[in-house]
């Protein structure tokens, strides 16, 4: 059985990769700014650095969102994850 993180990124294999992108992108920044996190906060980096293990990866908008599924899936508390996770399913 295939990880969940690597299940997220499979569809972009059959979309355009920039549609992919600009949807994690939105997705990650309305989080964001949901939460009232500033890119540049020492809060955010953190719950990056919880989400993703790797803080390089927080530029990369679709690594954090799959990233971020599979920490609110696996019941880890993230509130960032937790966010990402609630507008994904609205």
């Amino acid at each position: 059985m295939e990880p969940v993180h690597v299940k997220l990124h499979m569809p972009l294999t059959f979309i355009n990769l920039e549609g992919a992108e600009l949807y994690s992108d939105t997705i990650v920044d309305q989080a964001r700014k949901n939460l009232k996190l500033r890119k540049n906060s020492r809060e955010y980096k953190n719950l990056i650095v919880q989400i993703t293990g790797d803080p390089r990866e927080a530029n990369k908008s679709y690594e954090v969102f799959a990233y971020a599924i599979e920490t609110h899936m696996s019941g880890m508390k993230n509130k960032f994850a937790d966010e990402i996770f609630r507008l994904v399913m609205e």
